[in-house]
């Protein structure tokens, strides 16, 4: 029997990219061991009340809150002191887990090299953290997480690890809602009266979506379709155009943003680069095709003939993937037909099992 302490200090009572990693693994994860203990590490607040009630009957469960906070400089030298206590065996967090002073063994999930990559999308602060941090915290790691083959080749061209096999491919899944939306229309909820092209992400540098506001609107005034761009998840100030057809949508829930997915043309994304890109599974599950900057992460998570790829460079390419793809239903149909298969590959059931073997 191991003791097995898992960073929770993400997850919180709003949806983020590694606050529903791990909450969905871990959930899977629960499910499938029952032997070892698990120790879920959270901050004190309203997520660790509600899991600790969840969970209240497991034995093998155990809610902690302690005080260190994930990308505090503090919580580098206190994280530890405050796991040692528990006598856990093994701690799987995530890379910005505060692990500089640790002397407990840990695996951490590294869910991409962006900043290494293309420092010009990050801070200053982050920029010192890949130069000095990154790279000792991989080398030391028990193992090392990535969420597709493609982030596993730039860790080890990036950042130059030598032990490769220390890595292990670790995808993710769709985290479908276990609710049906039962309000008003919710295309007249929020004034969405065309039909539709849809983004679902943050507005971070890489994402790009300022360019794919441009793009949409030199394709209406190429094009004199009558359709809209609606942008979930994005805040307006980030933008910078103000457009009757871009329909901003920052605070809606898990259920309305599926309800609103599964009405849309086509969902689009002009990344640069992705780790993995949930979104893209989410839309293939709500039955829509995907256009998508040309990259080999996303043609690894959506196979060759599960989308249409284009040069995020090129507006003309963009218009006319837009226009293409909005004339030719039977093209749409084709193209979620190919992808759909990609649900079968990325399940967090699986995912729960490659952590259970790597970390037990």
């Amino acid at each position: 029997m191991k003791y097995i302490g898992i960073d929770f200090r993400e997850v919180g009572e709003h949806e983020t990219g590694i606050g529903n990693y791990t909450k969905s693994i871990v959930s899977e994860m629960l499910k499938i061991d029952k032997k070892n203990v698990y120790y879920i590490i959270c901050n004190s607040g309203s997520i660790y009340e509600k899991y600790k009630n969840i969970y209240k009957k497991n034995k093998n469960i155990k809610i902690v809150a302690i005080k260190s906070k994930t990308k505090s400089v503090l919580s580098e030298f206190t994280l530890n002191r405050e796991l040692k206590k528990l006598k856990i065996d093994i701690f799987w967090t995530h890379i910005w887990g505060s692990i500089y002073f640790f002397s407990i063994p840990y695996t951490i999930t590294l869910h991409d090299v962006i900043g290494v990559k293309n420092p010009q999308f990050v801070s200053l602060k982050y920029k010192i953290y890949n130069r000095f941090h990154l790279k000792w915290t991989i080398n030391r790691a028990y193992k090392v997480f990535t969420p597709t083959y493609a982030v596993k080749d730039d860790v080890i061209e990036y950042l130059k690890i030598k032990n490769s096999k220390k890595i292990r491919v670790i995808g993710e899944g769709v985290s479908v809602p276990k609710s049906y939306y039962e309000g008003e229309d919710i295309l007249k909820k929020y004034k969405i009266d065309k039909e539709y092209f849809i983004y679902v992400g943050n507005s971070r540098p890489h994402k790009n979506v300022q360019t794919l506001v441009s793009d949409f609107l030199l394709y209406k005034k190429k094009y004199k379709q009558d359709t809209m761009l609606v942008l979930i998840g994005v805040k307006e100030n980030d933008i910078g155009i103000k457009n009757k057809n871009v329909k901003i949508l920052h605070n809606i829930n898990n259920v309305e943003k599926f309800e609103i997915l599964k009405k849309a043309i086509c969902f689009v994304t002009l990344t640069y680069d992705e780790g993995f890109s949930l979104p893209i599974l989410e839309a293939t599950y709500s039955g829509i095709p995907v256009i998508c900057t040309d990259i080999p992460v996303l043609r690894e998570v959506i196979g060759d003939e599960g989308a249409i790829f284009v040069d995020n460079l090129y507006e003309d390419d963009v218009c006319e993937a837009l226009n293409k793809i909005y004339l030719d239903k039977n093209l749409r149909e084709n193209i979620v037909k190919e992808a759909k298969e990609r649900l079968e590959v990325y399940t967090w059931k699986k995912s729960a099992k490659k952590v259970l073997k790597y970390i037990k």
